[in-house]
Order: structure tokens, then sequence, then C-alpha cells
């Protein structure tokens, strides 16, 4: 047979994507450089494949989104059939595959029929899976909380209060009885200058400098700044084992497939995801025509870049420099900044002291501003520091590292992961009863979160 073109579900950011069929993994083809293999991924930008040269059969993709569980979509393939349609990711969610890979026999049966169907473009039943009770599911609910503030002194300290900004904020609560309840909350971001007066450092009215904060009962106070990217940002929590996993993402597929590089892509995958979005985005107008819009999604890029060495551009240096001057307020573009400058030193001993030193500067404004928006971010900083404190060119130097570092590091303990962004702990929130204070933060929901899912309601001042 012809090769078989297989577009992937409409709403996928980026994933992994394996055909298994009749012969074993299928080969596929994306039509780029790329060559064909039995795992591709799936972008934005090239949302489709060929699967190469097809015998008619069973078949079931394994969609794998980037940060996601695998999903999977069985299809049969007729000598007529001209390609293939994935239905969207929403109503495929029932399909993923358990965390441990297996199936029991009824599901296994249940497959079997589906891939046998006559209609290939068809959304196939939704595979229900015996409610079983274990004991552990009697335990209490815990308690949570979740609220916004707003920081209206930037750079300064004690200016955060509750959330008041031009941007709405809405919370998205599935349906309790819904497998893997995920309510979101986002914040629709439009597109147009950061700060409306064209100042240098935003005020609270702005609603710029944006603090998301998670009580869970019993367990933390957990805290995040929130990239405002242009078309919005979402922040999914999802249920484990009675706590709370928060994934941040931007809403535009595209900027999302960027975040989903730094964070879990590995291999080729990055320079993969980095030059399909390239083919429809020109990344130097996020640095210096539209600079005064979005500099999350550029400090991505940056971060990219650094993270990806096959990633290059000649004029990254001159972006970390741009967005350090431009938002002295963002720790990650401080971090950008102090990278670039060890990376660009000279050889000669005066061009590393010097270079040393005006790193050890920008990473020392990026302490003081706090915790950056993205971890990968955090790690830089860690990695710079250590490798100062021994190996800075003069002794001054790596006794400046070292006090930097050894604050750095007593903070490792609370530090967290929500996706790409960089999350941290309160002290003493382990005594949390799921509460915020409200005279830093309003509230914008209150619920529960259990083995089944996490409920959430919005509160009546939102």
């Amino acid at each position: 047979m012809t090769d078989i073109p297989f577009f992937a579900p409409d709403d996928v950011s980026v994933a992994r994507l394996r055909i298994v069929g009749p012969n074993g993994e299928a080969t596929l083809d994306r039509g780029d450089s790329q060559r064909p293999e039995n795992t591709m991924l799936i972008t934005p930008q090239l949302r489709s494949v060929h699967i190469v040269d097809p015998r008619p059969g069973s078949y079931t993709a394994i969609i794998e989104p980037l940060g996601r569980p695998p999903i999977t979509f069985p299809f049969v393939i007729h000598p007529t059939t001209a390609e293939v349609h994935v239905p969207a990711l929403s109503e495929l969610e029932d399909s993923t595959i358990p965390p441990d890979w297996s199936f029991d026999a009824s599901e296994v049966a249940h497959l079997e029929r589906l891939s046998h169907r006559e209609v290939v473009s068809d959304m196939p039943p939704r595979v229900e899976r015996e409610i079983v009770y274990r004991p552990e599911d009697a335990a209490p609910a815990r308690r949570v909380g979740i609220g916004l503030s707003v920081d209206t002194r930037p750079m300064a300290r004690g200016g955060w209060k509750p959330y008041e900004g031009p941007w709405s904020v809405q919370l998205r609560t599935p349906d309790s009885r819904r497998k893997g309840r995920q309510p979101n909350l986002t914040l629709e971001r439009t597109a147009g200058p950061l700060v409306r007066s064209g100042a240098l450092l935003p005020t609270g009215k702005d609603g710029v400098l944006v603090r998301l904060s998670v009580a869970i009962a019993g367990l933390r106070v957990q805290r995040l700044l929130l990239p405002l990217f242009v078309g919005g940002v979402e922040v999914a929590f999802v249920a484990k084992e009675k706590d709370i996993e928060i994934d941040v993402r931007p809403t535009d597929p595209g900027f999302r497939s960027l975040v989903r590089a730094l964070s879990d892509a590995v291999g080729d995958e990055g320079p993969i995801i980095w030059q399909d979005f390239c083919r429809t985005q020109d990344v130097d107008r996020f640095i210096f025509a539209d600079i005064d819009e979005d500099p999350w999604i550029a400090t991505v890029a940056g971060l990219l870049m650094l993270r990806f060495d096959t990633i290059s551009d000649p004029r990254s240096g001159q972006w970390a420099e741009v967005l350090s001057k431009r938002y002295p307020w963002i720790p990650d573009c401080q971090i950008l900044l102090a990278r670039m400058l060890l990376l660009r030193a000279g050889a000669g001993d005066g061009d590393r002291t010097t270079a040393a030193s005006d790193a050890l500067a920008a990473l020392q404004h990026a302490r003081k501003l706090g915790a950056p928006y993205f971890s990968y971010a955090n790690m830089l900083l860690g990695e710079m520091l250590d490798s100062l404190a021994d190996g800075a060119p003069t002794p001054d130097q790596q006794e400046l590292a070292r006090a930097e570092i050894g604050g750095w590091r007593k903070q490792l303990p609370r530090q967290r992961s929500a996706g790409a962004s960089f999350s941290w702990s309160t002290l003493g929130g382990e005594w949390t009863r799921g509460g915020l204070d409200t005279r830093y933060t309003q509230i914008i929901a209150t619920g529960q979160v259990d083995g089944g899912g996490v409920v959430l309601a919005e509160t009546a001042n939102t």
C-alpha cells in the first residue's frame, strides 16, 4: 500500500507517537529532515505523519503528550483507507494506559473488538474501569484553598496584596464523577504592553507580578509566580494520592510546545520542537519587537538554547542583555545574563575575572529578587554558583559564591516543580488547615483532594 497520512488530535501540544500494527511497530515519516522512525514527535505546527507502507489490519496509536500519561486510539486500515484522523485528546481521556502499562482481560478483549471496527473515524466507546474499594480510600479528604496575590512593590519587600488586576480569572471545574478530575485555573491575558504606563517597573494595577498559593491541609502551602504569557496561562490541579500536582502551561499551543520542551523533552526532541515552532514564528520578535508584551516566552527561548546545545542563535547573547535591562524584576532574566557572561568570557585572566564579577552581580541580583519563574533557571543558578565557589578566578569571588550557594542550598528541601515552573513551600506550611491569609491573598477557590481527584468550587468574592 501507499503511505497513509495520520492526523493527531487538533488539541495536541507536543506528543510522542507510536503506532502498533499487524507487523509490530509501524514506521512513521514526518516529511521533514527527520528520518523515518518508529517513534515520532507531534507538535502544533506539524501534527500529521505518514504511516510508511502499511498493510491492511488492526492498529493502535499510542499518543504520549509530554508531561501526561499515554493515550491509546485503536483503528483499522482497509485497502481503501485514504487517511486516519484521531479525535480530540479531551475525548480520548478515558483511554489512558494504566501506569504499569497493563490491561485486564476484559479491557484487552474490548480493545481487540474496537480495533476491528469498520469506521476508522468513529470515536471508540469509553472503557469503563471497575471500581475496587481500598481501605486507604476511606481516609479523610484534605481541605484545599487556592488564591492569587499581586506584588504592588516590585523589587522591594512587603508588597504582596490580594489580587486585583486587568486579567480575567476563570476556574473550570469538571463533573466530579469524571475520571481523573482536573480543575483548571486560567488567567486570560490579552496582547498588549504589560506595563501600560510605559514605566520600567509595573505597579499593582498592572497585575503583572502574580503569585499563586495552594494550601493543602496537613501538607504544605505551595507558591509560584505565574508567567503571564500572551494568550493566557492555565494551571491544572492533578490529584496524586491525596496530594496535588500543579502544572503551569501557556494557553497558546505553540507557546505550550516550547514550555513542554523545557520541562519534558529529551534528546533530539527539544531541537525538533524548536524548529517546528520557528516554522511559523519569528522568535526574534519576542526579544526585540514585542519585548513589552511577553518576556516569559522570550525567557523560555533563551533557557531552551542553554538546555539544548544544538539550538543556537548568534544573537542569543543580545537577548540576555536586552531582557535583563528591560525586566530587572524578573530573576530568570538575570540568571540568563549571568550564564551568557560566563559562556562568552575571554580566555585571559582579566577577561575571566571580569566575567565572574559581572555574573556574580547578576546572580546576587536574582537571589535578592526571590524565586524565579522556571525550574530550569533555578537549576542554572545553583550550577553557576557551585562552579564559581570552586573555580572563580579570585579568592574573594569564590568566597562570595560560597556564601550565595549556602543560602540557595538551605532552600532545597522546600523547592518543587510545577511543570516547567518553579515553586516553593512556605515555612510551617505543614500545619495549614487548607486556608490562606486574606490580608495578602484573594481566595479564588476552596475544596478538597482525595484518592479520586480534586474538587473545587469558586468563592463568592471571585
